[in-house]
């Protein structure tokens, strides 16, 4: 089975900090959360405050008819192409014990794209440095 493109399309942006008890929240920044910088006419494997850090991974102008739910935010999406690739960043902020955090994003699948296409065999995570404090494998949104 090959993945061909895999996008992650904007509304990524706030990591929402839940305390148990009293509702308050803040958020934690992630910048250019919906990849609309550098913009470019075409595919660019730089994108401005993330890591590109392997294979065929960047960022690219879409339109809302080539995903299922449409594009929610801009006019660019993260990709990450051809059965690999990375995009990460490194957020500066004081994480608190015993605190629920949330990171809302949008993962999907080209409608334009022929092939067997999945997002099963991949993985989004959340890492606080090197441990995995959540994942997600599953459909597209």
């Amino acid at each position: 089975m090959k993945i061909k493109q895999l996008c992650f399309v904007s509304g990524v942006a706030l990591a929402t900090l839940v305390t148990a008890g009293a509702a308050q929240a803040a958020s934690v920044t992630v910048n250019n959360f919906s990849f609309e910088t550098p913009s470019t006419p075409n595919f660019s494997p730089v994108i401005t405050g993330w890591t590109v850090s392997s294979g065929n991974a960047g960022v690219q102008p879409f339109n809302a008819t080539q995903f299922a739910s449409g594009v929610p935010d801009g006019s660019q999406a993260g990709l990450i192409a051809f059965n690999g690739g990375s995009i990460y960043q490194d957020v500066a902020a004081t994480y608190q014990a015993g605190t629920r955090y949330t990171l809302n994003l949008f993962a999907g699948i080209r409608l334009d794209e022929p092939g067997n296409l999945t997002l099963p065999n991949s993985t989004i995570s959340l890492r606080r440095s090197d441990k995995l404090n959540g994942f997600y494998f599953g459909s597209p949104i």
